[in-house]
């Protein structure tokens, strides 16, 4: 796989720019409208906005790239990541998701891949979400360094038509109309976006905060978060105490939310909304240093083990996909953290400016 500096997007940046002036223009004209008529408009100029983009995200891929671009040859780390992906097997994998076919796409379709029964209730975009981190987390085999480099996600995207295709479906799939999308979709520039927007760098984030040693039970179940959760509390520096992330999941996962006043009642996505402002203020004091200390071993030589097991030819029937055996944290730790992070949640109170002070419980 070749790896390409962030130099190669200046072009389609601008081009970019300019189509979302251009939308911003229309939809501002559209406003005057009455409803009915600004709704089928709106619909209209957004799927215009969608389709120039993603013309220019594949003319991108149809242009020469010239050498001079290429980083791979001057960045040690970026030259190992290059030698360590192979390009065939990720398309191997989004061609698979396509023969599972996107519409009817289950949590027996999710279990099956690491062949242990999951229960949770989730729309199918968050189990696509959930199968395609697994896939990507298990055939990349890379480490939180590596994935934390832009050039890498986007030059994936933009290495062959089949996996940007699978990106411009994803920015659309399970919505009832229309999304205008952003470049951040498909190419970033700064780490912190990788989480927050990109098609493909957020489901193996989403995978590797949430996994449990080599168990991706945890990161499955996590999905029926969504990516707000990722967006919200992926960017958290707490996240990477995996005691934390853990807990912090089984938390909002688990708990009976009470409704909400507000336009989004449900309390699940409120307290995704609003807990972490309080979770970073707990992780200022010295009881988050003494709570959520990890005594388990980290195994330091976990993911040169972990490359040696793992998968590296795609096979159609695998159903036992495992993560590296780094850091296993025992159920009984999981459940104390819970349980601290329900009384703070239980004793604090929103400061959600618009519908004013809500408890959470």
């Amino acid at each position: 796989m070749i790896i390409y500096s962030n130099k190669l997007f200046s072009n389609l940046k601008n081009e970019v720019k300019t189509i979302s002036k251009q939308t911003s223009k229309a939809l501002t004209l559209i406003k005057n409208l009455d409803k009915t008529t600004k709704e089928d408009m709106e619909k209209t100029a957004v799927k215009g906005h969608n389709d120039k983009i993603f013309q220019a995200l594949r003319d991108m891929i149809n242009s020469p790239h010239p050498d001079k671009y290429v980083v791979s040859k001057e960045n040690k780390e970026l030259a190992n990541l290059s030698n360590k992906v192979e390009l065939k097997l990720i398309k191997e994998i989004i061609s698979k998701i396509d023969n599972d076919n996107f519409s009817n796409f289950n949590l027996d379709i999710v279990s099956k891949i690491i062949g242990k029964k999951i229960e949770f209730k989730a729309t199918q975009s968050r189990y696509l979400d959930a199968y395609i981190g697994v896939y990507l987390h298990h055939y990349l085999g890379i480490t939180r360094a590596e994935a934390s480099r832009p050039e890498f996600w986007n030059s994936l995207v933009m290495s062959d038509s089949l996996i940007l295709e699978y990106c411009i479906f994803r920015s659309q799939f399970g919505r009832s109309k229309p999304q205008k999308v952003k470049l951040s979709y498909f190419i970033v520039e700064q780490e912190q976006n990788l989480i927050i927007q990109h098609l493909l760098a957020r489901p193996w984030w989403s995978v590797e905060l949430t996994r449990n040693g080599s168990d991706y039970s945890t990161s499955i179940k996590s999905a029926v978060l969504g990516s707000m959760y990722t967006r919200r509390w992926g960017t958290m520096s707490l996240m990477h105490n995996k005691l934390f992330a853990l807990s912090s999941s089984k938390l909002l996962l688990e708990t009976d939310w009470p409704k909400k006043k507000g336009q989004y009642p449900d309390g699940r996505r409120y307290a995704i909304q609003n807990l972490p402002p309080i979770m970073n203020n707990f992780a200022a004091t010295k009881n988050f240093d003494k709570e959520f200390l990890i005594n388990e071993p980290d195994n330091l030589d976990a993911y040169d083990e972990w490359n040696k097991k793992r998968y590296k030819e795609f096979k159609d029937k695998i159903n036992l996909l495992f993560g590296p055996e780094d850091l296993q944290i025992k159920q009984n730790s999981i459940n104390k953290g819970t349980k601290i992070l329900k009384d703070i949640a239980r004793n604090s109170i929103s400061t959600e400016p618009v519908y004013g002070p809500q408890k959470f419980l």
